[in-house]
């Protein structure tokens, strides 16, 4: 799994988008400023990006920690 990360500057967000553009078979990622996001680009920001995995379960495990804590004391 390829993944591409467009690290942001606090101030100066130039290149605060990663982006995806496929045609002919052929798959660019790059990362760009978000007024360059129109169609045929599509682009994402933060954990959105690069098909990261659902948050199911990091909160389950949260929860239940949370609730162990809670718990004993």
């Amino acid at each position: 799994k390829e993944t591409v990360v467009c690290p942001t500057t606090p101030g100066f967000p130039v290149l605060d988008r990663c982006a995806t553009f496929e045609q002919k078979g052929v798959v660019l990622k790059s990362c760009m400023n978000r007024d360059l996001c129109i169609a045929p680009i599509s682009c994402c920001q933060g954990d959105l990006c690069n098909s990261a995995v659902t948050t199911g379960p990091a909160l389950a495990l949260l929860l239940l920690s949370s609730t162990i804590f809670t718990l004993f004391l």
